[in-house]
């Protein structure tokens, strides 16, 4: 059991570091809003997206790709969307987005984006082979936690080099780069 736990682990983390947008995605998170929230936000996302995997793998596999480019695309433009109007909202000296509000937008840009990629798919073929779907749920969550604490780490450290004047409209262009990218797909 720990030979599959450990495969799990390390076949997902792999698959999930090698191109993934959401490494770019919570490190621009990160360097507006708080860390710790945000980590809470993309974990709870990684435990359910894992939990599909493991549980319907078989179906993850055959949602076309333009409902997928779509579905990651719109989540991308909405995270752009909410990152400026929150720079709107702070010039009027409303107080920065905290606590739950924070979560959520984390969650969210996590839940919806990347899905049937290649950690979900991985997941779900070695849940189908080994046939221990929890304790694969267990390590591809794992994984996908560890790959969030990098890129939270990203996004803390170039919060503390960069001022939020620079760092804001980059986050917003790199939610908006990856919609883009996202919707590439759609061809």
């Amino acid at each position: 059991m720990v030979y599959i736990f450990f495969t799990a682990f390390i076949a997902v983390f792999l698959v999930e570091l090698a191109g993934d947008k959401t490494v770019y995605t919570v490190s621009s998170l990160c360097t507006r809003l708080p860390a710790r929230q945000i980590y809470v936000g993309i974990s709870l996302a990684f435990m359910v997206k894992m939990l599909v995997a493991v549980m319907m793998g078989h179906l993850i596999g055959s949602i076309p790709p333009k409902i997928l480019a779509c579905l990651n695309g719109a989540t991308f433009f909405l995270m752009a969307a909410a990152l400026w109007r929150k720079r709107e909202e702070r010039s009027q000296a409303v107080g920065p987005m905290t606590g739950l509000g924070a979560c959520v937008l984390a969650f969210s840009s996590v839940f919806f984006s990347e899905w049937a990629d290649g950690g979900q798919l991985t997941a779900a073929a070695l849940s189908a082979r080994y046939q221990v779907p929890f304790l694969i749920w267990g390590a591809g969550t794992l994984a996908l936690m560890t790959k969030g604490l990098l890129a939270v780490g990203v996004g803390k450290g170039l919060r503390h080099y960069f001022p939020s004047v620079t760092v804001r409209p980059f986050a917003v262009a790199v939610a908006v780069v990856l919609g883009i990218l996202s919707l590439s797909v759609w061809r």
